[in-house]
């Protein structure tokens, strides 16, 4: 399921055309689907696609048909337009038959998907829920692809009910199953959404770390159209960013790649983006023209979802214009159509109130009161500017019939309406001063390093002048001393890959025993409520899941092609990805980019990371927080790691038998470094600083 947003015209139209073209096919299907006999209830089926034939008939035994039918009713799902009702539901009620027959709690339990996602595809969220949740256990131990498909489902729902953060939760979760299953267009797509999500959280720099990772994605699997769907979001966050020539020249690329791809669609999306960014910068007649050949182009897409937008664009650049005739045609169009599509309250109040000031300039004060009242009956709580519109218009509609007592009444209301959406923006503007003052700091900091740096060399440089004739010896000594380093270093390298070796061999030979004595325990003992063996069953798949990556983990570390600076940063990144978003945890990571070219010991680079870790670990089983800040910097003699959370903060007096804290410390301690808490006060998030000498 590519979108929600199926228009519900559209929906009439092919519910319509649906009932006219279902036909009895028993004669036909019993022949695709030979020799199995076909049942009364599948003889009414719809025809199966064309390309979907050839599978049906090759089905000869029942778990092959009942695998066919699911795929023939996720192919009426159909792609942004109205599901099929009769071929999804048709069809996966026909293989959850099947799937009963056999036992297979997976086949029953991806039939209940089907049906899930027809009613998220038709706006019935409440019965969209009942199916999914029926599906959940049922594809507990179904393949990665069908459970991937299951999540993203889940996450429509979410998004849906808007909570965004659990439907990214969802889809982290749907992309590293996609991973199992080998599908990285799939993992490129959710990829793509979750930036989208993040945009509306207000989150854009969350939304371009992940779109960028879609982004390099799409080119290495050189698809066109997906490549153009990320460029195209990348433009609308650094909009959103009011950065504006970034935005067009994102835009611009998006439309070379969609010309490329023969994607109509997302051409007439980077042709819109060109056309507001220029509207914003006052260049209404390059917005008109471009708004113009994206008319023509919307005309080859009946179904293009941004119909509703483009009128806008037209009706508010007419408006700059003076042309309110043809102003109000373009809003009365956008009106209906926000009307028949269900469009949310901002957009349709924005629509209404633009509508209403244009009526009152044409001097009809009543239409004019009526599409002001109207904006005022919608749900406020999300959005305020067309309220304040609207109790404008109507303000002014007062005044001009002398009504003043109902004039002062509605201007304390836009007055309210007004005050909270200042308190707002200054908060956010206060936000922003803050981080720019903090950079400024920083800055600050590293030039006067920098400089207390330069003054240090220039008196080296004074002491070596005047000590000419030692500094000969001392570089002779130096050799000497350089060689007989290099040869210690070796040995001590040496005995550290071996004592890896070992740690490789003691935790995961524990883990691998535990693993031989639980499936033991398995065979030998005897019959056990489901519930027992669930739960047993858990435990192994935690603890293979455990062994693997503690020997993932070893392996990389004492990998010679990994000893460098950038092997490391991109390790720390990936485990961030993989850990935090998952929890519901949005995370900031920022490294010092001259660290590309630091050296770094390979014992310095285990502590490092397993330290980061642990740490990482810590924050998402206990700090019950939702945004995670990692630096990672370097002065003059140490590598500097700085984490910090918004959590509950730091008691001081840790978990009962934890060894966290505790652990980390040791492994700072043996690479000669230091690790300080840096926010012990409960409730006031928790930090740590770590710095490693280099």
């Amino acid at each position: 399921m590519s979108t929600l947003r199926w228009r519900l015209i559209a929906f009439a139209l092919l519910s319509g055309l649906c009932g006219l073209s279902r036909l009895t096919i028993s004669s036909a299907l019993a022949q695709l689907t030979a020799p199995v006999p076909v049942s009364a209830q599948q003889t009414r089926l719809p025809a199966p696609p064309d390309s979907l034939r050839a599978v049906l008939r090759g089905a000869t035994t029942t778990a092959a048909r009942a695998t066919a039918l699911l795929r023939v009713a996720w192919a009426f799902e159909g792609d942004g337009e109205t599901p099929d009702s009769a071929g999804m539901l048709g069809y996966a009620a026909a293989a959850e038959g099947l799937g009963r027959r056999l036992g297979d709690s997976a086949v029953v339990g991806e039939a209940y998907d089907v049906r899930g996602a027809y009613w998220l595809g038709v706006y019935d969220v409440t019965r969209a829920a009942l199916w999914l949740r029926r599906a959940d256990v049922l594809l507990a131990d179904a393949t990665p692809l069908v459970r991937a498909r299951h999540l993203h489902h889940y996450a429509y729902y979410y998004e849906a009910q808007n909570q965004n953060m659990r439907a990214i939760a969802c889809d982290w979760q749907a992309i590293r199953l996609y991973g199992l299953a080998h599908v990285p267009k799939e993992q490129a797509r959710l990829l793509i959404e979750i930036g989208s999500d993040y945009q509306r959280e207000n989150r854009p720099d969350s939304a371009i770390s992940c779109l960028f990772r879609a982004l390099k994605l799409t080119r290495r699997l050189r698809d066109r159209e997906q490549e153009a769907s990320a460029l195209s979001n990348i433009g609308a966050v650094y909009f959103m960013k009011e950065d504006y020539a970034t935005a067009d020249r994102y835009a611009r690329a998006t439309y070379r790649v969609a010309v490329a791809a023969h994607d109509t669609a997302t051409m007439a999306a980077a042709l819109e983006g060109l056309a507001v960014s220029a509207s914003d910068r006052d260049s209404t007649a390059l917005s008109l023209r471009y708004l113009r050949r994206l008319q023509q182009l919307i005309r080859r897409l009946p179904h293009y979802d941004g119909q509703i937008s483009v009128l806008t664009h037209f009706g508010r650049t007419f408006r700059v214009l003076h042309q309110l005739d043809s102003a109000a045609s373009y809003y009365e169009r956008a009106k209906v159509l926000g009307e028949q599509q269900h469009e949310p309250d901002r957009m349709y109040g924005l629509t209404l109130t633009a509508l209403s000031e244009i009526r009152y300039r044409q001097g009809r004060a009543t239409e004019a009161t009526a599409l002001a009242r109207q904006a005022l009956s919608l749900d406020t709580t999300a959005a305020h500017g067309y309220v304040a519109n609207a109790l404008h218009t109507l303000r002014v509609l007062a005044v001009d019939r002398h009504d003043y007592p109902a004039a002062y009444a509605l201007l304390l209301r836009e007055q309210a309406v007004n005050t909270r959406s200042q308190a707002r923006q200054n908060t956010r503007q206060m936000e922003e001063v803050r981080a720019g003052y903090e950079v400024d700091e920083a800055e600050q900091q590293v030039r006067l390093l920098t400089e207390q740096r330069t003054v240090a060399q220039l008196r080296q440089q004074r002491t070596t002048a005047g000590l000419s004739a030692l500094a000969l010896l001392a570089v002779a000594g130096a050799g000497l001393g350089a060689r007989t380093y290099r040869r210690r270093q070796r040995t001590r390298e040496s005995g550290l890959r071996t004592q890896l070796a070992a740690d490789l061999h003691d935790d995961v030979g524990a883990l691998l025993t535990q693993i031989t004595l639980e499936t033991s325990l398995l065979q030998v003992t005897g019959p056990r409520q489901p519930e027992q063996l669930l739960a047993q069953l858990e435990r192994l798949t935690d603890i293979s899941r455990r062994s693997k990556q503690q020997m993932t983990d070893v392996v990389w570390s004492i990998d010679a092609r990994r000893d460098s600076m950038d092997e490391l940063l991109t390790r720390m990144r990936d485990h961030a990805f993989e850990t935090l978003p998952t929890a519901g945890l949005d995370f900031d990571f920022h490294a010092d980019p001259a660290l590309s070219a630091a050296p770094l010991a390979l014992a310095t680079r285990q502590h490092l990371y397993l330290i980061y870790k642990e740490a990482l670990h810590n924050v998402v089983k206990h700090a019950h927080a939702t945004v995670v800040t990692v630096r990672l910097t370097r002065d003059a003699h140490a590598l500097v790691l700085h984490l910090t959370d918004n959590g509950h903060g730091y008691t001081g007096t840790g978990r009962a038998g934890g060894q966290g804290l505790a652990n980390m410390r040791a492994r700072a301690e043996a690479s000669g470094g230091t690790l300080t808490i840096d926010a012990p006060v409960p409730g006031q998030g928790f930090g740590l600083t770590l710095r490693l000498p280099v």
